[in-house]
Formats: C-alpha cells, sequence, structure tokens
C-alpha cells in the first residue's frame, strides 16, 4: 500500500469518526424538546384559563356593586314598590346556597296591593361584559332588631310589628362558567348583602353606651 491510500484511509477513518448525530440521538434529541414544549403549553393554557376565571369574578363584583348602589339610591319607603308577591317569593326561594345565611335571617318582602305599576328595583337585570352575559337578581328580605346582646338583625318566628324596621338587599350575580372554572352545575354565582333601615329619621341613644 503506497503513501497517498495510507493517507485516504487515515482521512475516512477520522471522517467517521467524527460524524454527526446518529439517529437514535436525533430522536431523542427532538422527544426532550417536544416534552418541553408540551409543558409548556399546558401552562400558557392553565394560566389563560386562571386569568379569564379571575376576569369574570371581577366583571361580576362590578355588576353586583352596580345593583347594590341602584338598591340603595332608592328611597327606603319605596324599596318594594311594584314587586309583587309571587315574583318576589320564586326569586326568594330560587337564591343560591351562598346567600342562605342571609336568607335564614330575614323574611322576604314584597309590594302590599294594590301593586305599584312602577317598580323602583327591578327583580333582574342583565349586563354584558366582554360578550359575558352577568346577570343580577336583587332580592329584598326584612329583619328586626331586638334587645340582643350582641344586637342583631334577625326574623323571629313571631315579628313584634308587621313591618320589619331594617330591610336586608341581597344580590345575586351569576353567569355561565368558562373553561377552567368551576362551579355548582356550570353556574357561577356571587352574593352581596346590605342592610337598610327602615325608619326615615336617625334614631340617636340616649341611653348611653
Amino acid at each position: 500500500m503506497n503513501w497517498f491510500s495510507r493517507r485516504v484511509r487515515a482521512a475516512r477513518t477520522r471522517s467517521d469518526a467524527s460524524a454527526g448525530f446518529s439517529l437514535l440521538e436525533v430522536i431523542v434529541a427532538l422527544a426532550l424538546i417536544l416534552f418541553v414544549m408540551t409543558s409548556s403549553v399546558v401552562f400558557f393554557v392553565r394560566s389563560l384559563q386562571t386569568s379569564s376565571g379571575q376576569q369574570s369574578r371581577q366583571a361580576a363584583i362590578s355588576v353586583a356593586d352596580q345593583a347594590m348602589e341602584l338598591a340603595r339610591a332608592v328611597p327606603v319607603a319605596n324599596l318594594n314598590d311594584g314587586r309583587d308577591q309571587a315574583t318576589a317569593h320564586n326569586q326568594w326561594t330560587a337564591l343560591p346556597a351562598a346567600a342562605a345565611a342571609a336568607q335564614a335571617a330575614s323574611n322576604e318582602q314584597f309590594d302590599a296591593p294594590p301593586v305599584a305599576s312602577t317598580m323602583s328595583v327591578p327583580f333582574s337585570a342583565v349586563t354584558v361584559v366582554n360578550k359575558t352575559p352577568y346577570t343580577a337578581d336583587t332580592a329584598i328580605g326584612g329583619c328586626w332588631v331586638t334587645a340582643l346582646t350582641p344586637v342583631r338583625c334577625t326574623a323571629p318566628g313571631t315579628p313584634p310589628t308587621p313591618t320589619p324596621n331594617v330591610f336586608r338587599i341581597i344580590v345575586d350575580v351569576h353567569w355561565l362558567a368558562k373553561q377552567g372554572q368551576s362551579c355548582p352545575a356550570g353556574r357561577c354565582d356571587y352574593v352581596i348583602t346590605t342592610l337598610r333601615d327602615a325608619s326615615t329619621d336617625p334614631v340617636f341613644n340616649l341611653a348611653g353606651p
């Protein structure tokens, strides 16, 4: 074997030894890249779902605040105007579990016949936010403040007077659950409540603390 043949064979040997990745190495590398990309996509999708759920709740809070402000702006003597007994009862019994504590401490209220033709506080109103409809149901109950320690507004079995001395306003905002939100039966609810003194004049405690 001459000198030239030996040089050619040595060059081929070095070329084979320093060849690129084998097919198996390429497959393993692609599998690792695919795994990392899949994990990143799952994380990104979950982040979007969490963000969407938070945005939905923020929108519900805003809608509930608006409905509550509307009820608080109505003179206390006109809260029940136009709210017939049958509709008020159906709404009261359909309130979600989140309103159970407020319901237990209140009696449902409605307009006494003859029912006023103009409704001051609507039973329900729909607001669309980011293409999602939010339904705000406003229920009105009544409770009585008695000489208890601590003072509480409750619904006794035998009310001291036919008319409650405090009104309890319950606002329930509900919407269809979006992907990633876990709500009972696919319906999400956000409930807020407040109390309104039924008297038109302030009462001062003259007996001391």
